[in-house]
């Protein structure tokens, strides 16, 4: 495998909820995001594609510039065309990334 680069250009995808009663799990998976762009060398290599609106709108004054997309009101338990639109769109934003890195309860 090789070698992951200095400045790695990285796309970060954290996966909330859209509403409801869980404060500690949306929180924990902003904190980790805020942790992970605090971490960068580089923050201009970063991007969010944010799935969930509790995650769209914690992220949407830290990272204004950093949130590129986000997909809210998406029914739950996730089905197999759902999902595979939202891979098209990471896959085509992810075209110059070298990481894709994923966060979810």
């Amino acid at each position: 495998m090789p070698a992951e680069p200095a400045e790695c250009a990285t796309v970060i995808v954290p996966i909330t909820s859209d509403k409801g009663l869980c404060g500690a799990v949306n929180s924990s998976i902003v904190r980790q995001v805020k942790n992970l762009v605090q971490d960068s060398n580089n923050r201009s290599k970063m991007q969010i594609f944010s799935i969930g609106d509790k995650g769209s709108t914690a992220m949407v004054r830290p990272f204004p510039d950093l949130l590129k997309t986000s997909i809210s009101k998406v029914g739950t338990p996730y089905n197999y065309p759902t999902v595979m639109a939202m891979a098209v769109h990471i896959a085509a934003m992810s075209q110059d990334a070298d990481k894709i890195t994923v966060v979810h309860n």
